[in-house]
């Protein structure tokens, strides 16, 4: 875990374990009881709450145990079109191999060559997540169901990514000081690690917010010594867009803070765009 007062960094794997650890009942690794009793009541929903937050205590239990499944995670091959050439055989006046036939009939090009593959650097893949709790469950699904599909996709191609999932709040996230931004970043996967969607897509599925994101707030406050609040916190504005940032090699993912639907054909398009944006680069 990295942290500072503001910013704090959160690992998948010990994110998966303090919720398995909150959902059979115990309080472990929390130093103040007020985060523990909030993150537990996350992650062991009662009736009215699962209505919210679109998942169970069983259900997300499965998902952390088995990985989360849906028929709407599909189609990683085809929700980008070719990102880079791939390399190629050519026949041209340089080369590792003769073509002794084409030699001997006087033609100028007689080595067989190879084109060189296109080379697009690691991206960094940083999502913001944070939406008002008057939002549809069924919005934020369709959210992180598409960025799963994108950052699938990149890595189908050959673009090795770090995944990041994070939540700022603006205020009033936890008590002791309530107009201080506060952000959380849950780190689901490194550059050069072999992405295994089993043990991360329960970061897709219903619980990805107000259930998992929601355990890692209660972690951020308690490493810094302080009190979640009852609210959690809020953003201010936000839209849906990808950016990128050129100097980091990260792709920014942005979403409103109040969302009525989520524009999966525009941010596709937008993120296409910022793709050939990297590679023009």
């Amino acid at each position: 875990m990295e942290k500072n007062e503001n910013r704090v960094t959160i690992e998948w794997e010990d994110l998966r374990e303090r919720v398995l650890s909150l959902q059979a009942g115990s309080r472990k690794g929390f130093k103040r009881a007020a985060n523990a009793t909030k993150a537990k009541k996350c992650v062991n929903p009662d009736y009215s709450r699962a209505q919210w937050a679109g998942f169970s205590k069983g259900e997300l239990q499965d998902w952390l145990q088995h990985g989360y499944q849906s028929s709407e995670l599909k189609g990683f091959d085809t929700f980008l079109p070719p990102i880079r050439e791939e390399s190629r055989m050519v026949i041209a006046e340089e080369g590792d191999e003769m073509l002794l036939d084409l030699a001997l009939d006087g033609e100028d090009e007689y080595m067989l060559d190879w084109t060189k593959t296109e080379s697009i650097p690691g991206l960094a893949i940083d999502a913001e997540i944070g939406m008002v709790c008057t939002t549809g469950h069924r919005i934020l699904g369709q959210y992180f169901t598409w960025l799963n599909r994108a950052v699938t996709a990149l890595e189908l191609h050959g673009i090795d990514c770090q995944i990041t999932i994070r939540h700022k709040a603006d205020s009033g996230m936890v008590q002791e000081a309530a107009s201080s931004p506060r952000t959380t970043v849950i780190r689901v996967k490194k550059e050069n690690e072999r992405s295994d969607f089993t043990a991360w897509s329960p970061m897709v599925s219903p619980a990805s917010f107000r259930g998992l994101t929601f355990v890692a707030m209660c972690m951020h406050a308690d490493q810094v010594g302080m009190t979640i609040t009852s609210g959690m916190g809020r953003r201010n504005g936000g839209s849906w867009n990808v950016k990128y940032e050129r100097e980091t090699g990260t792709i920014h993912l942005d979403c409103p803070y109040s969302p009525s639907s989520f524009p999966e054909d525009e941010m596709t398009a937008k993120l296409k765009a910022v793709l050939d944006e990297i590679k023009g680069s």
